[in-house]
């Protein structure tokens, strides 16, 4: 699968879908916002700028939430860690 570049009059982004939707450039103006990041694994030689923390970010406390009154647990995905780890 190749690249995908979103663009208007300001800004450009090249998103690579084969590498989880991570970002390889974003411009505004013509203007670099993000910096390249030569990546090790798991794409080594990858320049990349922004990984997508999906479907969350950072963690969600004790593996659950609460949403519209409802109680939401999610498994956890590290061993030995309480706390549901994005990705």
């Amino acid at each position: 699968m190749t690249e995908v570049v979103l663009r208007d009059a300001a800004w450009r982004v090249r998103v690579q879908p084969q590498r989880g939707g991570s970002l390889s450039a974003c411009e505004f103006r013509g203007q670099a916002i993000l910096a390249l990041v030569r990546e090790p694994d798991p794409w080594p030689g990858a320049e990349l700028c922004y990984y997508p923390l999906v479907p969350f970010g950072n963690r969600i406390a004790n593996s659950r939430f609460t949403f519209d009154g409802r109680e939401i647990r999610l498994e956890p995905n590290l061993r030995d860690y309480p706390h549901a780890i994005h990705g």
